[in-house]
């Protein structure tokens, strides 16, 4: 598969060697090839192929004027289905909202604000990508009515990588292999299918819950995908899909269109292939960002022209820059080969120029760090019982049959009212066994006799969390951490929900203290998996910019 960047497509763009029509087809057959063939699961809606291609028809003829809306004008990008896009459904991934019911199901009519301003930018959306039911999920299997989102890596292993050197002859041969056609785009995919033993063919998990979206960038059916991220929930994916994943500052982005999970957490989050297709994207999303609604209004971010692809600048080093290593973050759960990418990924930083400076325990304490998981599950419980108590089946979501509802009802001697039988029913089967035990968890800890032991202990706990890694950051400009303790499980590998929950251990601190944060791939693959470790940045509120730029110098061609 093309390991295409928005920058190269932009210069494909310029040296008329590509047009956005012949780009949004190629994406538009990798999707159905990977959807069709290889049933990777990565999409809830297709966007028609005529309304892609007329898109980019308009994309091109701008760019053949020299009068393009933004370095996105003609991008293929995809969108997490719990972000409003007018002409679809929104559907959050949960049937109460219609998901797997979207031929009886409206579409939502507007656009989430995020939304509107890459269709402002000329980006062109092919396709509304899979999720764990509202967010709920670190595997990419809580999916209503769906089968499992697939890691496409094991697949893409097989498949033949063009260099990514950025010279003439390379954009020629990336230029070419962007023209095949669908046939050949499905035999490929065929073909691979066939040489993949029964083994490899064991599906693995891509990370949840803006699973669809890693999958989608992964794959190659877009440059580009907005997923959310409340606790890990675009960082996990980007890590094990072998992708950039970017959780902006809290409120740096509009969360207007986007459907709530957890309201004091919920952000807007940018899954690319590179740190410079996000810097590009995020750009374009913050000058187009409403600010009088739910977005913060500190808004200048120096974007450097080596990121934005403005000019040909090099990377000058990061002399100057001091990266911080919290002790903390070694926990006993971490693999070697995590352990290892991560002192490599520091080491590599080091040689470039950085301070290494380790933030001791007192300075981060290991305690608080490792409660801070528990607390956040007490909040985002407690946020999501709040949220979803609107899907009821009488002002949202699906309602059940009411001459089936009465009948129940009499059954049950009225030990219940009907309304409040309605409600259950309704529910019941419209919400998974994951929202279940979540709202039940967060009621719980709501209720007068548990809030001051449970929710606002967990509230102080953030707080305390909040003041050191803030602590932490007035000594230096990022702290690296791996951004998960192992590779991608498999989906056959039995997890209790206990183990699941602890995917997120690494995540969990930078969106509790409303920190942005990247994830990176650091390290080539080896001979016994096609998975590569990642490693995060997370820094100040407001530092999108530099630790993009940190980023890009731990990426490694792919």
């Amino acid at each position: 598969m093309m390991p295409l960047t928005v920058r190269k497509a932009r210069h494909l763009f310029s040296e008329g060697l590509l047009s956005s029509k012949q780009l949004c087809l190629y994406c538009k057959n990798l999707l159905v090839a990977g959807e069709d063939v290889w049933g990777l699961n990565a999409f809830a809606n297709r966007i028609p192929t005529e309304q892609i291609l007329a898109l980019a028809e308009e994309a091109d003829e701008r760019i053949r004027n020299g009068r393009a809306l933004s370095p996105l004008d003609g991008i293929p990008v995809s969108i997490k289905a719990n972000m409003a896009v007018d002409s679809e459904t929104l559907t959050a991934g949960s049937r109460i909202l219609g998901e797997g019911m979207q031929q009886h199901t409206p579409p939502v009519g507007y656009d989430a604000d995020v939304v509107k301003s890459l269709k402002e930018a000329g980006a062109i959306i092919i396709g509304i990508t899979t999720m764990d039911e509202f967010g709920m999920g670190s595997l990419g299997n809580n999916c209503s009515g769906r089968d499992p989102t697939k890691n496409p890596l094991p697949y893409l292993q097989e498949m033949r990588i063009v260099s990514s050197n950025h010279n003439d002859e390379s954009l020629i041969k990336i230029a070419e292999a962007l023209k095949r056609s669908s046939e050949q785009i499905h035999e490929m995919h065929e073909t691979v299918l066939n040489q993949l033993s029964k083994d490899e063919m064991d599906d693995y998990s891509p990370g949840g819950s803006s699973c669809g979206s890693a999958v989608s960038v992964s794959h190659g059916s877009s440059l580009v995908s907005l997923g959310s991220d409340t606790g890990g929930s675009v960082r996990l994916p980007a890590a094990w899909s072998g992708v950039t994943g970017l959780k902006p500052t809290y409120g740096l982005l509009s969360r207007h269109g986007l459907v709530s999970y957890a309201s004091s957490l919920d952000t807007v989050g940018i899954l690319a292939r590179s740190s410079d297709c996000i810097a590009s994207t995020l750009n374009e999303l913050i000058k187009r960002t409403d600010r009088t609604r739910d977005s913060n209004q500190e808004r200048e971010h120096g974007f450097s022209s080596s990121l934005l692809g403005d000019q040909n600048d090099q990377k000058i080093g990061l002399s100057g820059v001091t990266i911080g290593i919290p002790e903390a973050f070694c926990v006993k759960e971490c693999d070697d080969i995590i352990r290892l990418a991560w002192t490599e990924a520091a080491e590599s930083l080091e040689s470039k120029g950085a301070n290494i400076r380790i933030v001791t325990s007192q300075e981060l304490s290991p305690e608080v760090l490792q409660v801070s998981l528990a607390a956040y599950y007490v909040l985002v419980s407690a946020e999501a019982s709040s949220n979803l108590a609107r899907y009821d089946g009488f002002r949202y979501g699906i309602s059940v049959d009411q001459t089936e509802a009465l009948n129940k009802w009499e059954e049950t001697n009225g030990s219940f009212s009907l309304l409040e039988h309605q409600f259950a029913e309704a529910r019941s089967l419209g919400f998974g066994p994951e929202v279940i035990r979540r709202i039940l968890c967060g009621t719980a800890v709501l209720s007068s006799d548990r809030f001051h032991t449970y929710y606002e202990s967990a509230a102080k706990l953030r707080a305390l969390l909040t003041k050191q890694l803030h602590s932490s950051l007035e000594q230096c400009d990022a702290l690296l951490m791996p951004t998960s303790v192992s590779l991608p499980p498999k989906f056959s590998q039995s997890m209790e929900p206990m183990q699941v929950y602890a995917n997120d251990v690494m995540t969990v601190p930078a969106s509790l203290a409303g920190l942005p944060a990247v994830s990176v791939p650091v390290r080539g693959n080896n001979n016994d998996t096609p998975f590569r470790p990642a490693v995060q940045l997370i820094g100040a509120r407001m530092t999108e910019s530099k630790l993009l730029e940190i980023a890009a110098f731990l990426e490694t061609p792919q």
